[in-house]
């Protein structure tokens, strides 16, 4: 999955919890895959942080590669 379809994914889970009266068991559920969306994400700017800052370092000499997840 990709970073712009996780945030949306969140988002889809944020808006779930907000808004629908919903049992305990899915509302745990729901949080927790939230919770690893997020940490999925949190992940991917750590390592887009420390390619950019790769590449402003040494000239760019490490390639990109792109995230198909």
């Amino acid at each position: 999955m990709k970073f712009s379809e996780k945030m949306e994914a969140i988002e889809k889970v944020v808006a779930r919890l907000e808004k629908e009266p919903l049992p305990l068991e899915e509302s745990l559920s729901l949080f927790e895959q939230g919770v690893a969306l997020i940490n999925d994400c949190l992940t991917y700017l750590d390592e887009a942080t420390r390619r950019v800052s790769v590449l402003l370092s040494d000239g760019g000499e490490e390639p990109l590669q792109e995230e198909d997840e």
